[in-house]
């Protein structure tokens, strides 16, 4: 061996019994960034929110709402029916159901889902985000009058529609006064179908008298998820008769998709059962007059409300024990409120409802006489309709007034 191979191997035998070097801080692979705040989050997808042309049928004219990024890829199903989740009562607490996910991806349970069956029919409060084979007790309101509770409890199955805004909003907002869907339902009953005798949201939602009213805007929009202007549509705003009615966003147009027609159903309905009383009191339709006028007045009120989104607050709200993701009021600075889910960085839903001084008034009080637990008892059932829309701010047109009138003073 050369005297050069023994000082190679002498070195050699020396680095290996150093110790182990100590890297760079630029040579350490880079810390995973933390993960966004869940405000942060909703204000991020606010930002990302385009509207989009209205598109107009009947009285409904609908927004899209679209990002111009492909939206994330999530595995998660909506729970629309029973082979996603299933529906128990709760002995423990009337005002709850527990709702079981039975699918393989995690459900999103929306609020406004009316669920049929039990000993009374049922409307979840809330949104509610399972994930797979977990269950939560659920908050909800009674889906039907107190004269339809049942002495067997049959199986629940979910309706194919969600409750109309203005239910969807009293359920998270005013959560006092139990007579919210009596008094409502009241007022749909006269178009039950012939020997219906259910006092129910069911039996409304199921009504061919309203259905036949509703298929022309159903059929005018079912390609609307579909749409592609500039970017992936995932939501929309949404404007009856002449006044924005709810907004709705999901964090994937696969999940706008899986909800439209229960959306869209919710909408139509009520909108449908004031025609049919408008003509009956020979009273013209609000916003009925001057098609351009409408869209004109409803494209300045929706981007109104989008400009509102910048300015957002919000507050966390309690989520179910089993339930996840992060849930929370918002509130945009003219009063417009809502929900916001969150879960993983993505915004799954919000849900924005506009106070409607009309609907507020007109179904303040019920058509027919309320009984036993139907009647709360609270300043809604005693407050005139007049006084009550002077509480939340909002003003009517001199149409819009004589309508109310006509239609809570009998004309049916």
């Amino acid at each position: 061996m050369t005297a050069r191979t023994l000082a190679f191997a002498g070195l050699a035998l020396a680095l290996a019994a150093l110790p182990p070097a100590v890297g760079h801080a630029a040579d350490a692979p880079a810390a995973p960034a933390p993960a966004a705040k869940p405000e942060d989050v909703v204000a991020t997808a606010f930002g990302a929110l385009k509207l989009g042309e209205g598109l107009v049928a009947q009285q409904v004219i609908l927004f899209p709402l679209i990002v111009e990024t492909p939206p994330p890829v999530l595995e998660l199903v909506p729970a629309l029916g029973g082979a996603v989740a299933t529906v128990e009562e709760t002995a423990a607490n009337a005002d709850k159901v527990k709702v079981t996910n039975v699918a393989a991806k995690p459900a999103l349970l929306l609020a406004g889902t009316v669920l049929e069956g039990g000993t009374r029919d049922r409307v979840v409060r809330e949104d509610v985000l399972l994930p797979a084979g977990a269950a939560a007790e659920v908050p909800t309101l009674p889906g039907s009058m107190s004269t339809d509770r049942r002495k067997e409890a049959k199986p629940f199955k979910f309706a194919d529609f969600l409750a109309p805004p203005y239910l969807r909003d009293s359920a998270l907002f005013r959560a006092s006064s139990v007579s919210i869907t009596s008094k409502f339902i009241s007022h749909f009953l006269e178009f039950r179908n012939e020997g219906d005798k259910r006092r129910s949201l069911a039996a409304i939602g199921g009504s061919d008298t309203l259905a036949e009213y509703c298929l022309p805007c159903q059929r005018s929009m079912a390609q609307w998820p579909d749409k592609r202007e500039a970017g992936f549509v995932v939501g929309g705003i949404a404007v009856v008769r002449g006044r924005v009615q709810a907004l709705d966003a999901f964090a994937t147009n696969t999940l706008l998709v899986g909800w439209f027609s229960p959306l869209l159903k919710s909408l139509s309905f009520p909108a449908a059962a004031i025609e049919l009383r408008a003509k009956k009191a020979g009273v013209p339709l609000p916003g009925g007059d001057d098609p351009k006028a409408v869209l004109d007045a409803a494209t300045a009120a929706a981007k109104a409300l989008m400009a509102g989104l910048g300015k957002a607050t919000l507050v966390r709200r309690d989520v179910p024990a089993g339930a996840v993701g992060d849930l929370f009021t918002v509130t945009l600075p003219d009063g417009e409120r809502g929900t916001a889910l969150v879960k993983d960085g993505a915004l799954l839903h919000l849900s924005l409802y506009p106070r409607d001084a009309f609907e507020y008034g007109l179904y303040a009080q019920p058509l027919v006489p309320l009984e036993g637990e139907d009647v709360s008892g609270t300043d809604d059932d005693t407050l005139d309709p007049f006084a009550q829309r002077a509480k939340i701010g909002a003003r009517l047109t001199e149409q819009e007034r004589r309508l109310l009138e006509r239609l809570r003073g009998g004309n049916r």
